[in-house]
């Protein structure tokens, strides 16, 4: 993976004060204050539905989906953080342009297919797609875009069992990103 954005100095610096249990709550909360169950894994398709009513983009009767035209779009003009191959790390705007997240997008078909996703506090992945880095790449990218986690502002920040693993990969891996080298993101 190829990263066009880098964390800056003082995302760093956070990420070097932060450990394993306390980059699920962020600075200055007690790591104890984060709740890790099974429960808080959303389905795929359901992180999908989620996008395409916050982007806007229910499909409307009879008149055509809006969200491969939307998809096209945001792969052509898209912000990108980083991409590997036809794999593109995007920052996603919604039409309007309300900040959505990242999305991992497979640029190579006329019409981009969805492979994560990491908007408001969900970070999913394609469950064909589980296991090759693409959470750990999106966890990055938010991380890199936000300088923070959404779930660091919620009273009780909640997260399944694999999105704990793909945060403490995304820590490691961001730790050990220089703006000479990358790390080993290949997908």
């Amino acid at each position: 993976m190829h990263w066009l954005a880098q964390p800056s100095p003082e995302l760093l610096s956070l990420l070097f004060r932060l450990d394993a249990a306390s980059v699920l709550t962020g600075p200055d909360r007690d790591p104890a204050d984060a709740v890790i169950d099974p429960v808080f894994a959303v389905p795929f398709a359901t992180a999908l539905a989620d996008l395409r009513a916050d982007a806007g983009l229910c499909e409307q009767g009879d008149g055509p989906d809006p969200l491969p035209l939307w998809l096209a779009s945001l792969a052509r003009n898209g912000p990108p953080i980083a991409a590997s191959g036809a794999a593109r790390l995007l920052d996603a705007s919604a039409p309007d342009g309300t900040g959505l997240g990242v999305l991992l997008l497979d640029t190579e078909p006329a019409i981009p297919r969805i492979l994560g996703i990491f908007t408001g506090s969900t970070l999913c992945v394609d469950p064909t797609l589980r296991g090759r880095g693409h959470g750990r790449a999106l966890a990055m990218a938010r991380l890199i875009r936000d300088e923070s986690l959404p779930t660091w502002e919620h009273d009780t920040p909640g997260y399944s069992p694999a999105g704990v693993a793909t945060l403490v990969s995304a820590l490691g891996a961001l730790r050990r990103m220089t703006p000479e080298e990358d790390p080993d993101l290949s997908f």
